[in-house]
């Protein structure tokens, strides 16, 4: 997909829509193509696959790392739910178009943060309220930890053995 279709947004972080802290992105820019949207705030990058799941619920950036040079790579985290396995480590293709995706995103808004900053310090301001460039190198890890969370253990056996009866009716 082309960058010419994507749509940057900026949201205030004085917005107390959220009445928890956890909640709050502080400054955030966000970037939507056709299937997804990067999101990049205080927390880091979140990428939703919006056509797929349009409430936004998995953080695909969940399921990969930055590598040192900053590439995205599949993370090492075990991957239970077998749509999970057969999406990500049985198709490495998914992973390379996906990776690719990501750096054309992110590269974008990278660049819209920039120019947004050099707006800003052309006008005599100065830009430390503006979205750190930090948080285009960082993954958001809020809610990673839920997200993979082991299901729950299996209720324990009762100690007496178990009574088993029928009846026959007649």
């Amino acid at each position: 997909m082309s960058t010419d279709s994507v749509d940057v947004r900026n949201e205030d972080p004085n917005d107390t829509g959220h009445r928890e802290a956890q909640f709050r992105l502080g400054w955030s820019e966000a970037l939507t193509d056709r299937t997804y949207t990067l999101l990049a705030s205080s927390r880091g990058l979140e990428m939703y696959a919006h056509r797929l799941d349009p409430g936004n619920h998995c953080n695909l950036l969940h399921f990969f790392a930055l590598d040192s040079s900053g590439r995205l790579v599949l993370h090492p985290s075990p991957l239970r739910a077998g749509h999970a396995v057969a999406a990500w480590k049985d198709n490495p293709q998914a992973v390379a178009a996906f990776a690719q995706d990501f750096a054309r995103m992110r590269g974008a808004l990278a660049a819209h943060v920039e120019a947004k900053r050099a707006y800003i310090v052309d006008r005599g301001i100065d830009p430390a309220h503006a979205l750190d460039r930090a948080c285009l190198a960082t993954l958001s890890t809020q809610g990673r930890d839920a997200f993979f969370r082991a299901p729950p253990a299996p209720a324990p056996r009762p100690v007496t053995p178990a009574f088993e009866f029928s009846w026959k009716l007649r």
